[in-house]
């Protein structure tokens, strides 16, 4: 079950970018990070009320365990996924979205695959062989052969590849990956509410206006699915495959 998770993981994420792109026509890009991730933990904490008291999974052995709750020792991991994950990195995205079209984004967003494991491998002392390397390698060749153009670089393009999936979405899998064994529910309520709050009050501070109500409802159905759902995915993929 762990590839499945990890692969609808992958699906739903990768159609926030352009589901995302369309909705940039009306919202600015604070506000659309602000409701995908007030979405995700919207839609979950409604998920977990509905299903209160069946807080539970399926072990490796098919054996249905009850789920863990988050921890004191596990609070610097949830700031940090967070603050990472959370705010800085949706941002981002939608600032160099806003810049850049989605075909290109798209495939620069194949730089987290390359940061996760660089990170993970670096400073959790996770393994990484010659396969690994040079998969890596294949994956940042190809990334910049596909996405740049011959003379520029686009301003938008860099904001995607370095500001946001590559660097702060992968630390943000590396701190999740260290809680993996938590209740990825209670994870991902916790980091789309706060850090949503945290974007939108940023995006307010700013002096955005309120968007029609239209876009704001489809912002927060996409966050509740490419970020929320998605989010629950990868966790449990985590708990077996690792980072």
């Amino acid at each position: 079950m762990a590839l499945t998770y990890a692969l609808l993981a992958a699906f739903l994420f990768a159609l926030s970018v352009p589901l995302g792109k369309t909705l940039m026509n009306s919202l600015q890009p604070l506000e659309l990070s602000a409701l995908c991730y007030l979405g995700s933990g919207l839609g979950l904490l409604v998920y977990k009320l509905l299903n209160w008291g069946h807080n539970t999974y399926f072990s490796e052995n098919r054996c249905c365990v009850p789920e863990a709750p988050l921890e004191k020792k596990d609070l610097p991991y949830v700031v940090g996924f967070t603050l990472a994950g959370g705010v800085l990195a949706p941002a981002f995205l939608f600032m160099g979205l806003k810049l850049s079209p989605s075909s290109s984004a798209s495939l620069l967003l194949n730089f987290e695959l390359v940061f996760t494991a660089l990170i993970a491998v670096m400073f959790f002392k996770e393994h990484g062989g010659r396969r690994f390397w040079f998969a890596a390698c294949l994956v940042t060749a190809g990334g910049m052969a596909l996405s740049f153009e011959p003379a520029t670089v686009k301003p938008g393009l860099v904001l995607v590849a370095l500001a946001s999936p590559s660097l702060m979405w992968a630390v943000d899998n590396n701190l999740t990956a260290k809680i993996s064994l938590k209740d990825p529910v209670n994870i991902a309520v916790i980091k789309g509410l706060a850090g949503g709050s945290v974007t939108l009050g940023l995006a307010v501070y700013s002096g955005e206006n309120m968007p029609a109500l239209k876009p704001v409802l489809l912002a927060l159905l996409l966050g509740f699915a490419c970020y929320g759902v998605s989010l629950v995915f990868l966790i449990r993929a985590m708990r077996e495959l690792g980072a």
